[in-house]
Formats: structure tokens, C-alpha cells, sequence
């Protein structure tokens, strides 16, 4: 055991990353609590991410943790990179300690993060869905008109998104359920990952007319939520820069380890 949710085990408090332990602290400090379970889980994802030199790269990882305590949106909602850009959501969402269910039309997952316009060519976000429900809404998105960022884990069947451009890139995939990534990587191509296995580069130029700064990035729905809202249970969520297929790789086993801690994996 790492941490009790009352406080610190003394012997331990070597072992911790401190990373971690700054959001544990603004997880009590908000009046939630996570399982000891939980701990272990979130201290070791730390540290895998980490040694696999992703955390560097992230501005925003959603863990999704401490939702079936008593106080489940001020655990559920922290951003484990920082203390900025923890989880707004509207009214009519769901917590539990499977992660956050979207509530459905007009309900919203604002993350308050503006993406910087100097790294609109290097970026990428991803979402981990442990249910398959049959619809095609939006996994996440901006909160706006435009469309720079839209990730689609199934729409008819297939994988759909983009990236600071105006073109859809679309791969075949027939359920929600998994890790779902998509990046920019240059100002030409667009990648897609799904459980850490590249599905293709996709050359796709950048819209330089156009920015991804203008809205904040939102979960579980497209431009705003008024239209392909989704209804699938989020599990996990980044948002940072752009990996490429080794990090994206590495990020699912990280990520895959940390859902099976959790008995939550897919």
C-alpha cells in the first residue's frame, strides 16, 4: 500500500513519484478519494509514462479515477499532468469507478485547454472507451465551430478524425471499445493509432488558414455537443503533443496495465 485515503504511510513516501502525489493532494484537497488500489494504479502509470518519456510530451492525461467514492467529480475530473485544465462537465453526466459515461445530447466534458498555436503541427489527443455502444458520436473534439480536432472511434464503422485540417481521415474499425489515438505530426500527415498499433499515415496538409487555438478541447462530443454526442464510457484521456508509433505503442501498454490494475481493461 502506497497511501491510505486518510493520509500517507510513512515507509512509503520514498517509493512515491511526486507527480503523483501532487494529484492525490488536489484530489483530497477537492473532497474526493481514491481506493488504495487506485493509488498504486495512477503512481505506477506515472511512472511508466515516464520512463517511456511521454509524460514530457502531455498537457493534459485524464485517468478517470475515484469516481465511486462519495465525492466522485472531484476525483474523477483532475488533470494528472498539472493542476490546470481539470474536467468541467455539465449536468447529466455519469461517474463511476469505470470512468465518466457522457450524458448524451447537450451534455459536455469541457477541459478548458486552448491548444497553443505554435504546436498546431504537433499535436495529438486520444480516449480509452470501455463500452460499445452503437452510435457515432464524437469521442472528443473542439468545443466550436470548425473541426480542427474530431476523433470518431466508430462511425458507420470506421474510425474518423482530424487534425488541424479540414479533411476527414477515415480507417476502417467496427466497435468503440479501446485506446484510439490520432496526431499531427508534421504540417503534412496525420497518424491514427488504435491499442497501440499504427493504422497508417494519412497525408492530410494542415489548414494554415485556420487554427486549433480558437476553442477549448471538449470529451464525448463534436463541435459543442449539439450534434454526435457520444454515449460510450470514457476510461481515460490525453491531450499533448505528437508521439509517433513508438510512444503511441508504449502509451497503450502503460495505459492497458493501468486498466487492468483497475479491472477495467478491454
Amino acid at each position: 500500500m502506497i497511501l491510505s485515503t486518510h493520509g500517507f504511510v510513512a515507509s512509503s513516501i520514498g517509493q512515491i513519484d511526486p507527480d503523483y502525489l501532487a494529484f492525490y493532494n488536489r484530489v483530497i484537497a477537492g473532497g474526493g478519494s481514491l481506493t488504495t488500489t487506485e493509488q498504486s494504479a495512477t503512481d505506477q502509470l506515472v511512472k511508466d509514462l515516464k520512463g517511456y518519456g511521454i509524460w514530457s510530451k502531455m498537457k493534459a492525461i485524464y485517468p478517470m479515477v475515484g469516481g465511486g467514492g462519495s465525492n466522485p467529480l472531484q476525483a474523477i475530473n483532475k488533470n494528472l499532468k498539472s493542476s490546470s485544465f481539470s474536467l468541467n462537465p455539465s449536468s447529466g453526466n455519469a461517474y463511476s469507478s469505470l470512468g465518466i459515461t457522457p450524458g448524451g445530447y447537450y451534455t459536455y466534458i469541457f477541459t478548458s485547454l486552448v491548444f497553443p498555436s505554435s504546436e498546431k503541427n504537433d499535436c495529438s489527443v486520444g480516449i480509452y472507451q470501455n463500452t460499445n455502444i452503437n452510435n457515432n458520436g464524437c469521442a472528443i473534439s473542439n468545443d466550436g465551430s470548425g473541426g480542427l480536432i474530431e476523433l470518431f472511434p466508430r462511425s458507420s464503422n470506421n474510425l474518423i478524425g482530424k487534425v488541424n485540417d479540414n479533411n476527414t481521415t477515415t480507417e476502417s474499425n467496427s466497435e468503440n471499445k479501446g485506446f484510439y489515438q490520432i496526431e499531427r505530426v508534421n504540417s503534412t500527415d496525420v497518424n491514427f493509432y488504435k491499442n497501440g498499433n499504427s493504422l497508417g499515415t494519412n497525408p492530410k496538409a494542415s489548414n494554415v488558414a485556420a487554427t486549433i487555438t480558437t476553442n477549448q478541447i471538449i470529451l464525448g462530443a463534436n463541435q459543442g455537443g449539439d450534434a454526435n454526442w457520444s454515449s460510450n464510457r470514457i476510461a481515460f484521456a490525453f491531450i499533448g503533443n505528437s508521439l509517433g508509433a513508438t510512444m503511441s505503442a508504449n502509451y497503450y501498454t502503460a495505459v492497458q496495465a493501468f486498466q487492468t490494475t483497475l479491472n477495467r481493461e478491454v
